[in-house]
């Protein structure tokens, strides 16, 4: 094969050591709100709690944003020559009705903000944003934060980026993280929270899936079905390696469509052949923007006419063909930094789409992504839910930007956490 084809379900990889955090580096409890007076702010000064922490000791600080969208930040510079490489950064953090405006990753942030020299800045946020939103008592945070060689800014941030609420931060701290060997690590812990959550009686099909690459040939499917796969979501997309498509108008963009279902239908007899049915994947809607953190923003430009025709006409080509798996209706959609971007939230548009396919097509399983979106469900009894929420990012983009020399086994130690597919359920 000239490429392998993406592979979409990760599998374990080998590691003799495990990254885990060590030795503290940096470290306040707020026994006093002496830091204040060390920190930058950004909108009003939160409170301050003495003994107001989870342990009735250390004290805590309190951030309250009552203006949907608006933020409040507590910055402190970092010592750059002391907080490098890979470090963890962990804290107690308390909610009460405190939410996002815009995309998930908003809201309580506890995080290291840093600029490389080339310009380029990094905020990461927790593995499991979802967590620290609503009413809940404290909750302990801990995930890494790789750094870039030689930052021009290295700051720790605390507080509400882009939400509304109250949330409560305590005991921060940061550690070195360094690889261990297994033997070092503690043991499994027992996962009490995923044992509550009811089992289905797995039945039914196994699907072993990739996504489709550059590599569509008779022997790329041959390769495929030697490993086991027999699912593979293709990818409607627009780049190509020579030019840019322009799909900026309705008639261009269904034009472009029309083209994609031909192309489509000269890759589906080789599939079958080699027993790999086909979920077809909408990656670039008509008039969505890309960004850093998704490739289907929905934007003021979005058409959502010209969506629903896109499925009906995928709809009425494909009906009823049992090598068609599923209709995606949409990769990774999200929303822009505030989330007043469109007529219709991203539900709305779901159901509407869905309508649009059943009135042609009622049976093909339809499936649902959001990304950086909260999560719902569609009146419909072949729905199949698709977040794309790529936990943990430490070992999903493992070798991938600042994280070359990263290496994680699954399931294995991963940001401090151990994950195995019971914590996956959560």
């Amino acid at each position: 094969m000239k490429k392998l084809l993406g592979i979409l379900l990760a599998v374990a990889c080998v590691a003799h050591a495990v990254l885990y955090p060590t030795d503290v580096i940096w470290q306040e409890d707020f026994q006093t709100d002496a830091i204040v007076k060390l920190a930058t702010l950004e909108g009003p000064a939160p409170q301050w709690l003495p003994n107001g922490g989870p342990d009735g000791k250390s004290g805590a600080f309190k951030f309250t944003v009552t203006t949907p969208g608006d933020s409040q930040w507590l910055i402190l510079p970092l010592d750059k020559e002391k907080i490098k490489g890979i470090v963890a950064i962990e804290g107690d953090i308390k909610g009460e009705e405190v939410y996002h405006v815009g995309a998930t990753y908003f809201g309580p942030r506890l995080t290291i903000r840093s600029k490389d020299p080339k310009g380029r800045e990094r905020m990461p946020t927790f593995q499991r944003p979802a967590k620290f939103k609503g009413t809940y008592g404290w909750q302990h945070a801990c995930y890494y934060v790789a750094l870039p060689d030689d930052p021009t800014e290295l700051e720790l941030r605390i507080g509400i980026m882009h939400g509304k609420g109250t949330a409560y931060f305590s005991n921060i701290v940061i550690r070195k993280v360094e690889e261990l060997d297994k033997s070092q690590l503690p043991p499994p812990p027992v996962n009490e929270e995923a044992k509550a959550i009811p089992r289905g009686e797995n039945k039914g099909s196994a699907y072993r899936g990739v996504m489709s690459g550059g590599d569509l040939s008779e022997d790329a499917f041959s390769t495929l079905e030697k490993w086991g796969a027999n699912l593979m979501r293709y990818q409607i997309r627009k780049h190509h390696p020579e030019h840019e498509r322009d799909i900026s108008t309705p008639e261009l963009y269904l034009a472009w469509i029309d083209e994609q279902i031909a192309k489509l239908d000269e890759v589906l007899p080789r599939a079958e052949k080699h027993g790999i049915k086909i979920i077809i994947d909408l990656h670039a809607g008509p008039g969505t923007q890309i960004n850093e953190v998704g490739s289907n923003v929905l934007a003021p430009g979005t058409n959502i006419n010209v969506l629903c025709e896109t499925w009906r006409r995928f709809a009425k080509h494909y009906k009823g063909n049992p090598n068609i798996y599923g209709y995606d209706l949409l990769n990774e959609p999200s929303l822009s930094a505030y989330g007043k971007v469109t007529d219709h939230s991203w539900q709305d548009i779901v159901n509407r789409t869905v309508k649009a396919i059943r009135e042609i097509d009622p049976d093909t399983p339809i499936l649902v992504a959001w990304h950086q979106i909260s999560s719902f469900q569609v009146d419909d009894p072949h729905i199949i839910y698709t977040p794309h929420y790529y936990s943990p990012h430490w070992f999903s983009h493992q070798g991938v930007l600042y994280r070359k020399d990263v290496r994680n086994a699954y399931p294995g130690w991963i940001q401090g956490e151990y994950w195995d597919k019971e914590r996956i359920r959560l």
